[in-house]
């Protein structure tokens, strides 16, 4: 180092120590190092100096009232992700409830707490933009003027009318933080979605939850079906008072006919007398449709499933000897063209619609650790897809909590 820049940075050193003692007048909470205790030392003029007074004030101000002087960016944006930071600090040393641990340990400790996790993004963003949204509101002219990452988001991408399909399976932040995108002057957010066709560990279990938070929120309930047949509404009806203890309230619009096909349910320990199974049930509505066939799809319990299972059933005599074509359709794209069956697994599903719905070895859900709650909730959003007609193979037996069903299939039956 040479001798200015020694010169200097002892200067730097001075005048802190300077300010630190007129600071202390006014802020007991100013504290001096070791290191500024041995330079006043060295130094005893730096404790008596004429104009500390005026100097302590003005690093009174600077400590406490200066950020705030120079508006919303830099005393409200800007210290966001710092202010949110220090708060997780503290949350981890309290070791308060309600945190996963070990991902604030990493984010603390390991990541020395400088990332924000992607669970945590939600949060922020709905708050964030409800700040945004305050200060368009309440400071309009001032609002057109800022310049920020944080409001320039909300600016460019708020709006006026937004719609959420299947709104359940989202989480109950991650709705606040779509609701937060609402436009200052206009906004209207609608969710749509049946608490029974989440098929999520995170989303919502009751519109109730949304409405805790959102309290000028308003619920309409659709209680007409226009597109199942009564048997089947009537079965969902019993598996949603089954899952939720609470009646559906919903009809079908098709008038019950003694002729509407039941819901079918076939048990073998074989696959291929299962499959077989399934090829006979699609050529009776084959023959229902005089020698054509409507909209079918089969679902399956996992994605890795689909091409054996396609082929095996394509092979089948009953299907091949009629021109039925069967094809996999991977991570729910939906591809065939006419007298093809479509084959999904159970994860993708959702907003499909068939003719008829068949379930593949449905029980093996069970042996995935599946919570009996989400089975019957998988069972309800499938049976949801079908108009008419509805087949299950199953290895084993329903027993317990789910033996209820036995009485509303009919096994080892036909159309």
């Amino acid at each position: 180092m040479s001798v200015g820049s020694n010169i200097n940075h002892n200067n730097k050193k001075i005048k802190s120590l300077a300010r630190k003692q007129a600071l202390r007048r006014y802020d007991k909470n100013t504290k001096l190092t070791k290191h500024d205790r041995e330079l006043l030392d060295k130094i005893p003029e730096l404790q008596e100096i004429p104009d500390y007074e005026q100097l302590g004030q003005l690093a009174f101000f600077k400590k406490y009232f200066e950020r705030i002087s120079k508006g919303l960016i830099s005393t409200v944006f800007r210290e966001i992700p710092m202010i949110y930071k220090q708060f997780r600090r503290e949350q981890l040393n309290l070791n308060t409830k309600g945190w996963d641990k070990e991902i604030l340990e990493e984010l603390v400790k390991k990541d020395s707490n400088k990332r924000i996790h992607v669970n945590e993004q939600a949060l922020l963003i709905y708050f964030i933009n409800g700040l945004a949204n305050r200060v368009a509101k309440t400071f309009k002219r001032k609002y057109e003027e800022l310049n920020h990452p944080f409001i320039n988001g909300y600016r460019n991408h708020s709006k006026p009318f937004i719609g959420v399909d299947e709104a359940t399976d989202f989480h109950l932040i991650d709705l606040l933080a779509i609701y937060s995108m609402g436009d200052s002057e206009i906004s209207s957010v609608t969710y749509s979605g049946d608490v029974m066709q989440r098929m999520t560990k995170e989303g919502i279990n009751s519109w109730d939850d949304l409405i805790q938070v959102l309290p000028k929120a308003e619920t309409r309930n659709l209680k007409v079906s226009y597109r199942q047949s009564s048997t089947l509404i009537e079965l969902a009806k019993v598996i949603y008072r089954k899952s939720t203890g609470l009646n559906a309230d919903y009809t079908s619009f098709i008038d019950k006919d003694d002729s509407e096909p039941k819901p079918l349910i076939f048990l073998s320990k074989d696959n291929l007398s299962k499959i077989e199974w399934i090829a006979n049930r699609i050529h009776e509505i084959f023959k229902a449709y005089g020698d054509s066939i409507p909209s079918i799809a089969i679902f399956l319990p996992k994605e890795s499933q689909l091409e054996d299972f396609a082929d095996s059933l394509g092979k089948t005599d009953t299907l091949a000897d009629v021109g039925i074509q069967v094809k996999a359709c991977r991570k729910g794209e939906v591809l065939g063209d006419i007298n093809t069956i479509i084959i999904f697994s159970i994860e993708v599903i959702k907003g499909l619609e068939f003719e008829a719905v068949f379930f593949h070895n449905m029980d093996e859900l069970l042996y995935q650790d599946l919570e009996k709650e989400l089975f019957l909730k998988y069972l309800y959003v499938g049976l949801s897809r079908a108009t008419f007609y509805l087949g299950l193979t199953l290895t084993n037996n329903l027993d317990g909590d789910l033996s209820f069903l036995n009485n509303m299939l009919n096994y080892n039956g036909n159309w």
